[in-house]
């Protein structure tokens, strides 16, 4: 008897770790929003970075464990909403987008239905999926990283994105990326070859080193990187395709 109280004891722990760090996620988009309100970017931008942690976190962990559930993926679905799709579009708005109103809400508009869009198809292709697949469309995670990256040079100095039309071309882009059929590998290192793996070890040794001191530039260049590797092997494939 006691054996059979402590494997469902066991296995609820199991259960609800995945999910704790979706909780984890969810809080820090909140308290993003709150500090959005204030006035506190920078404070938000970091809440934003945690949440795109915390949402790496509780895929692996829910996989690793084999504890993958319906619940847990619309749980983890409706965060990513509030984390990836209203938070940054929020910090953008009251950031820069304000400024050109009414545009600037008709992007985050925009920005707001892609991001359903592209979480509803998600949930849709993989309605509890225990292995990643090639992304069809670029992930909200993604998309929420370059508009904070975007964010933290504007409050780093002025530059272009400082603009509302640039930013809000910017925003548009990432939202149309979203909703299509581009595909996005996702960042296992299973899925990498050895040579491959070592590689990609070895950037985020020095990413993480450089990152101390430089850590607009390493974050918006590793937002950047990922963006253009789903449009290069796109554009690869239609040139194949189409020299056969």
């Amino acid at each position: 008897m006691d054996q059979k109280v402590k494997t469902k004891k066991t296995i609820t722990l199991k259960v609800l770790l995945p999910n704790f760090f979706t909780a984890l996620s969810l809080g820090s988009a909140i308290l993003g929003i709150t500090l959005i309100t204030r006035g506190n970017f920078q404070s938000a931008i970091i809440c934003i970075i945690f949440s795109m942690f915390f949402d790496g976190i509780d895929g692996k962990l829910a996989r690793l464990l084999g504890v993958s559930s319906q619940f847990g993926a619309l749980f983890d679905t409706v965060t990513d909403f509030i984390a990836f799709g209203l938070t940054p579009i929020y910090l953008a708005y009251q950031l820069i987008l304000s400024r050109s109103y009414p545009w600037g809400l008709i992007i985050c508009l925009v920005y707001i239905s892609s991001g359903g869009f592209r979480l509803i198809r998600y949930m849709h292709q993989n309605p509890v999926s225990s292995q990643k697949q090639p992304f069809t469309g670029l992930p909200i995670p993604a998309s929420a990283g370059f508009i904070a990256a975007c964010s933290l040079f504007v409050l780093s100095s002025a530059n272009i994105f400082g603009s509302p039309v640039i930013l809000g071309i910017l925003v548009l882009v990432v939202s149309y990326l979203m909703v299509s059929r581009i595909k996005y590998q996702s960042l296992d290192w299973k899925n990498l070859p050895k040579r491959s793996l070592k590689i990609f070890i070895l950037l985020l040794i020095i990413s993480v080193i450089l990152a101390v001191k430089y850590f607009n530039y390493v974050f918006f260049l590793w937002m950047i990187v990922y963006l253009f590797s789903g449009i290069s092997g796109y554009l690869s494939e239609l040139f194949t395709t189409k020299g056969k």
